[in-house]
């Protein structure tokens, strides 16, 4: 039976939609708050545009649904959420040489990963002329940004010397939580002799200790301070697959469009470019209106797989800048017209996002992040 088809935004004329699910993100939030100790805050990372989902609707239903605070990468994402409303704490995990003070102007705390990233904030303090708060961030083994755990405490001393400054916290992040739990034993207990080295800062710091995300989440090895930062498992993917079993998520984004035509090929007919693929049977081919511009990776040309009718169908031929080709031949009730997953939700089916990732050897953050902006984010459930 053919499905009935999706209404389009106003001004959108091609079916190609990722549909924005908010009740599954908060289904998601809950099924994370279970594995959490009372009174353990969640900080919600919308970086990316919430790996792509929307930051602004993402963060203001997660607002609504009481997490404490969110991080972001730059101080533009920041501003973002802020000049739409949101009024809860939001991290800038990072500020370069300039946009301390633009941060500080929209309220937004700044993470300190450097001591030249604690000068630019102590100057952009002192302009400010008000009470700011910071997180710190210490590299316990990433090797990425952070302060090492040995020359932290003498950073955060002096830009508290600063009248206006407070500290807001104190962060880290683990490299492999989802692969190696004795790394990420020893770069818990690097944070917490970090942490007890600073014991002796200012009383009027805050609180908020933070390392885990969302593998850590999973992981069972327990959460070191008062918050933890989850930030794929918020969307409904996994860290890693054999951290799937550890909790039921539901997928937040589905990427969905419609058959553009059907045509009928004979034995030996090649599709698309470079001629990768030739059909082996009189065969129905569908023409998806979504390629590699849309985010749907050129590596999935004759590895992909597609829900139709709940059923799967299998990409066949090189996926192209705005044409993917399937093969309906086992599914013939296959209509121009009719829905067609790439992933996500269709019914009582899912096709994961991370069962994607694998096939070709990626990870699901790739693939929801690279969703272009030219496939229109549709928004439901919720508060909406």
């Amino acid at each position: 039976m053919k499905n009935p088809p999706m209404p389009l935004p106003p001004g959108i004329h091609r079916p190609t939609l990722a549909i924005i699910d908010l009740d599954a993100l908060a289904h998601n939030l809950r099924q994370i708050r279970k594995r959490l100790a009372a009174g353990t805050g969640v900080c919600a990372v919308v970086k990316a545009d919430a790996y792509g989902h929307g930051a602004v609707p993402v963060s203001r239903e997660l607002e609504r649904l009481g997490v404490e605070t969110f991080a972001v990468a730059t101080v533009e994402e920041g501003v973002e959420l802020r000049d739409a409303g949101v009024r809860l704490p939001i991290l800038v995990l990072g500020i370069g040489e300039s946009g301390a003070r633009e941060a500080l102007e929209k309220g937004l705390t700044p993470v300190v990963y450097s001591r030249a990233c604690a000068g630019r904030i102590a100057r952009a303090a002192g302009e400010a002329g008000r009470d700011v708060f910071v997180d710190i961030k210490l590299d316990t083994g990433m090797g990425r940004v952070g302060l090492l755990p040995d020359e932290w405490l003498p950073v955060a001393e002096r830009l508290l010397e600063e009248p206006c400054v407070r500290l807001g916290g104190v962060l880290s992040h683990y490299s492999s939580a989802e692969t190696d739990p004795e790394f990420t034993r020893l770069q818990t207990e690097r944070f917490r002799q970090a942490l007890d080295r600073g014991r002796r800062l200012d009383p009027r710091t805050g609180k908020r200790i933070h390392v885990a995300n969302s593998a850590a989440v999973l992981g069972g090895q327990g959460i070191v301070g008062d918050t933890v930062r989850p930030g794929i498992l918020l969307y409904g993917a996994y860290p890693a697959r054999h951290l799937m079993d550890r909790i039921p998520l539901r997928p937040v984004m589905t990427l969905r469009t419609e058959v553009l035509q059907v045509k009928t090929l004979p034995p030996g007919s090649p599709v698309s470019y470079g001629q990768t693929f030739h059909t082996r049977r009189t065969s129905r081919i569908a023409v998806l209106p979504l390629g590699y511009a849309d985010g749907y990776r050129r590596d999935l040309s004759n590895r992909g797989k597609v829900l139709i009718h709940g059923e799967t169908a299998p990409v066949v031929g090189t996926v192209t800048m705005d044409l993917t080709m399937v093969d309906v031949t086992d599914l013939p009730d296959t209509r121009e017209g009719d829905e067609v997953v790439l992933f996500g939700g269709a019914g009582d089916r899912v096709l994961r996002v991370d069962d994607l990732a694998e096939t070709i050897g990626t990870i699901s953050y790739e693939l929801l992040c690279g969703v272009s902006r030219r496939v229109p984010r549709v928004v439901r459930g919720g508060a909406s």
